[in-house]
């Protein structure tokens, strides 16, 4: 007998590889046992609503499940050893919060055999930030920052170009509103005053050939470019240095 189209698309029989049926919520804490209709990430359950675990102490139980009101099963698109790939991607609608896509990192793993991990790829209410960018990823607002107490704090929704004027030396970096799943540029202008002060850059930026900027020159300007495409987890640093 020909199985119900709607009932297939409902249930991720026909969905791709690379793209899964959406999920109703995601389940960010362990949970001791994945049965009964359980409150998920703040939505309470219903049966059949699938749910995408991805926070098990045994990353083994991770996956795409359906609810029901005994124990709940992997869905029909997330049982199989053929079901997942690294990149798998799903968008989980959130009822209670904005929706967010969530990619698969493991190479291929077995179902019931091997972790699914998973990471945040795409989170919708950081589109905001992402907004201020044209499609071609050029800066296109600027802000002009000093330290508080050794600290600068660098708003990326606020603009990725950063006139940063130093009156002191700066100890901490802080980074707000990097948009997962995106590449993130932010260009420095660093302006030294007649008493040349210096910054402690954050381990996460790999500068290159391993150097960061020389900035001990006074009345001078620094150009700095930081580019993360992972959040902003690792920043690759590029610099030129001294312009008078």
């Amino acid at each position: 007998m020909a199985l119900d189209t709607t009932e297939d698309r409902f249930n991720g029989v026909i969905a791709s590889l690379a793209i899964k049926a959406p999920c109703i919520a995601v389940q960010l804490t362990p949970l001791t046992d994945l049965e009964g209709l359980l409150v998920v990430d703040g939505f309470q359950t219903a049966e059949f609503d699938r749910v995408l675990v991805i926070a098990q102490t045994d990353a083994v139980e991770n996956g795409i499940y359906n609810v029901r009101t005994s124990e709940w099963d992997r869905a029909a698109d997330f049982d199989g050893n053929r079901d997942v790939a690294q990149g798998t991607i799903v968008n989980v609608e959130r009822i209670t919060g904005f929706s967010q896509v969530y990619e698969q990192r493991e190479v291929e793993p077995v179902i019931g055999t091997d972790d699914i991990t998973w990471r945040l790829w795409y989170d919708a209410s950081t589109a905001a930030a992402c907004g201020i960018v044209n499609s071609l990823g050029f800066t296109i607002l600027n802000q002009s920052l000093g330290s508080v107490t050794n600290t600068v704090t660098i708003d990326y929704q606020l603009g990725q170009g950063i006139t940063l004027t130093l009156t002191e030396d700066v100890t901490n970096i802080v980074f707000q509103n990097i948009c997962p799943g995106n590449v993130t540029q932010l260009e420095f202008d660093i302006r030294q005053d007649s008493v040349p002060w210096t910054i402690t850059w954050p381990a996460t930026i790999k500068w290159r050939n391993g150097t960061a900027p020389d900035i001990s020159s006074a009345d001078s300007i620094t150009q700095v470019h930081l580019r993360s495409t992972d959040g902003g987890l690792e920043w690759l640093g590029t610099f030129s240095e001294n312009h008078g």
